[in-house]
């Protein structure tokens, strides 16, 4: 089997060597840093924004994203990526594979199934998969057991990354025992701490803005996000037991029921079948930190 496939029902083109054997990933990308030596492994829908800004921050392009566009992936996308530098660190990065820190963000499975079928019905882009994939009429919404079911049909390792399993090629490159996850469900502390800690709170000397300036760009960064994508799925407006059934309009939903309100056994059979692979790396992170706190 080749490298990167094994955990994807349809072969995979994550993965790709050119004729002198370079390594080629495709999206998302990963974060890199060639000067601290570290690679983030980061996916749509986990905390994406968060976990930007840090690194935008911590390279000393934060300001310059933000001078671009109020949308931090639109920098990221149409000029990180493309970049000269960007470019230039991850032939270092894959040229010598063990000579980096991995760090990858990830979150219980099933949470952000659920997160990323909100997505779908407020992105025509990503709900193009759904109609293309179900025979229900979704011109009005449609609900999370037929968002499942949709999904259950494509290759989820190369369909919309808002959609995409968060099990990322870079974690078969340099193996899984070498890719420090963070989850976040299991974090009682900030996740830009929890970076600053593994991967060093300095930040770059590319920076023109003193700490504090930069600190207020931080937080207004992750404000702005909080404001233009967060929901609440605290379910205080949804009274009902169970909406995995429930048609949701074409809306951006400010307000969800909670999670757990989506969980029926079909529904959990599904997100497993689907994201099989993420519950083996969360079960993984899980034993391991069990494991941790034994000793």
């Amino acid at each position: 089997m080749e490298l990167g496939t094994r955990h994807c029902r349809k072969k995979s083109s994550c993965i790709s060597r050119g004729f002198n054997g370079a390594v080629t990933i495709g999206t998302p990308l990963p974060l890199v840093n060639a000067k601290k030596k570290y690679v983030i492994v980061w996916t749509p829908k986990v905390a994406s924004n968060i976990v930007l800004t840090w690194y935008l921050r911590d390279v000393g392009l934060l300001y310059a994203a933000n001078f671009y566009s109020d949308r931090l992936h639109e920098f990221r996308g149409k000029v990180l990526v493309n970049s000269r530098y960007y470019k230039k660190w991850t032939e270092w990065a894959w040229s010598d594979v063990s000579g980096s820190t991995y760090v990858k963000v990830m979150r219980d499975p099933f949470k952000r199934a659920v997160s990323s079928y909100r997505h779908a019905l407020r992105y025509p882009e990503t709900r193009a998969v759904i109609d293309r994939n179900t025979e229900f009429d979704i011109s009005k919404g449609f609900s999370f057991v037929q968002f499942l079911m949709a999904i259950e049909k494509v290759d989820i390792c190369n369909t919309d990354i808002h959609l995409r399993q968060q099990h990322h090629p870079v974690q078969d490159i340099v193996g899984a025992e070498h890719v420090d996850t963070i989850l976040l469900d299991a974090l009682d502390v900030d996740l830009l701490e929890v970076l600053d800690h593994k991967l060093g709170a300095e930040v770059s000397e590319e920076s023109s803005e003193s700490v504090e300036e930069m600190k207020a760009r931080v937080e207004a960064n992750i404000n702005h996000y909080v404001v233009s994508h967060h929901a609440d799925y605290s379910g205080r407006a949804f009274e009902g037991k169970s909406y995995a059934d429930e048609i949701f309009s074409l809306d951006d939903h400010k307000e969800f029921p909670a999670f757990e309100k989506f969980v029926t056994p079909e529904t959990e059979r599904l997100v497993r079948k689907i994201y099989e692979a993420d519950f083996a790396d969360m079960e993984r992170v899980v034993a391991s930190e069990k494991l941790l706190k034994k000793k």
